[in-house]
């Protein structure tokens, strides 16, 4: 649980915003799924900026949650105000697919590194859950033709994949690496 609050959709009561896989507006008892939050301009750099502004109450939007059902909706409507070279967090990786489709929209080139213990490249087929969240670099790299286009893999970096649950067969001209201590 984060201490960052923004206004609920609903009510318009302050309330803070969860990290984890849900949580429930204090006032007006409203669940949300997941929350997307706009990190705010306050945080600048790090260090004791964002401790001070992880407190702070911030007038929506600018902390806000986003209401789209599922996360790929949730990274498309923010993806346009995104800047020009963005670090794109997420605590699912399905929030990413919506954050690099609406970066492709906006550039004819674009790179992607994939910060994961896992290379995210299962398949139904692959995976022994059948959940998605094992999925999205898969998923991206398995739409040709769409418009907007995905990155090539030739600009398509996993990194850090110490589980490469299927093992990590990426065309030649990308990498899979895994970071050495």
């Amino acid at each position: 649980m984060s201490i960052l609050r923004a206004k609920c959709p609903t009510c318009r009561a302050y309330t803070a915003v969860a990290v984890g896989p849900g949580y429930e507006c204090h006032a007006c008892g409203r669940t949300f799924a997941a929350g997307l939050v706009r990190v705010p301009r306050a945080w600048g750099d790090g260090g004791e900026e964002m401790v001070e502004a992880a407190g702070l109450a911030l007038d929506y939007p600018e902390a806000s949650v986003v209401e789209e059902d599922s996360l790929v909706a949730q990274t498309l409507a923010v993806a346009s105000d995104l800047p020009e070279v963005p670090l794109v967090l997420g605590g699912c990786c399905c929030s990413h697919v919506g954050a690099v489709e609406g970066l492709a929209a906006r550039h004819e080139r674009l790179g992607v590194v994939w910060l994961d213990a896992h290379g995210d490249l299962n398949t139904p087929g692959t995976s022994p859950s059948g959940n998605q969240w094992g999925m999205p670099l898969r998923i991206l790299r398995s739409r040709p033709g769409r418009s907007p286009s995905p990155p090539p893999a030739s600009t398509t970096t996993p990194t850090g994949c110490s589980d490469r649950s299927p093992p990590c067969t990426w065309p030649s001209t990308a990498t899979c690496s895994t970071p050495t201590s």
